[in-house]
């Protein structure tokens, strides 16, 4: 009797540590299906977005404008809370050019010079005229991590309340980001009729998005990469007379 009991002890306990280990795996139905809610996905990047001062990236863009896509590599993108932004593209015909927005400074508008000879030319630009927006679809305060989370929230509130979109977890990326697809319904006042966003799986900061409009057409797309959050930005990383910049 001693033998069985220690053996059905033994039995029960091996039981046990299989359950267990079952219930920890990383692909476990429970997990998964945390991982697959984006409704958390957000409430977590909103969560972690709040913790972020000033952060800095470089930024891979695709836009179409007028009907004509534009595309950007390595744009040099930095950001300070509330709103002080400032940009510097390295590549391509406007390589050299910086600017830079303060809310409140500059009578609110955007101190740009642009590259080259040309480079000790400034002037002030209305962020949203012919010459801020060219190969933009957005002004440069409605740009960066905070605009992306303000889009997301309010097509996902919106769907809370008519249950009319289809949101999916789609994996992950090449660079391990996962990834969610939302596919909306037109005249609802929806952001677009697809939209796909990229969140870091290690800051739970959403890094990029796609958008396509009401025939499935491609209309924007922005990846941040090299991303540093908290990187100890001043207000001197946005002013003009920083010896760093070319002003």
């Amino acid at each position: 009797m001693m033998r069985s009991a220690r053996g059905m002890k033994r039995f029960l306990l091996h039981i046990t540590a299989l359950l267990l280990g079952v219930l920890l795996l990383p692909g476990a139905p429970v997990a998964a299906d945390k991982q697959r809610d984006f409704g958390s996905a957000l409430e977590a990047a909103e969560k972690a977005y709040a913790a972020v001062n000033d952060y800095t990236s470089v930024i891979r863009k695709k836009v179409v404008v007028k009907g004509t896509l534009k595309e950007e590599r390595n744009t040099i993108y930095k950001f300070m809370k509330p709103g002080s932004f400032y940009l510097k593209w390295t590549e391509g015909k406007r390589a050299g050019t910086e600017v830079i927005y303060v809310e409140g400074a500059n009578n609110n508008k955007i101190r740009a010079h642009t590259g080259g000879m040309l480079s000790f030319m400034n002037t002030s630009l209305d962020p949203k005229g012919s010459l801020a927006m060219k190969d933009n679809l957005h002004p440069i305060y409605d740009s960066g991590f905070g605009f992306m989370l303000k889009v997301l929230r309010n097509d996902y509130n919106r769907h809370l309340k008519n249950r009319d979109a289809v949101i999916t977890y789609e994996g992950l990326s090449d660079d391990g980001r996962e990834i969610y697809k939302g596919v909306f319904p037109a005249a609802k006042g929806y952001y677009g009729h697809i939209v796909v966003v990229y969140i870091a799986e290690d800051t739970r900061i959403p890094t990029g998005i796609a958008v396509y409009g009401w025939n499935d057409e491609f209309i924007e797309e922005y990846h941040f990469e090299k991303v540093k959050l908290n990187a100890g930005l001043t207000a001197f990383d946005f002013d003009p007379k920083n010896p760093a910049y070319g002003y």
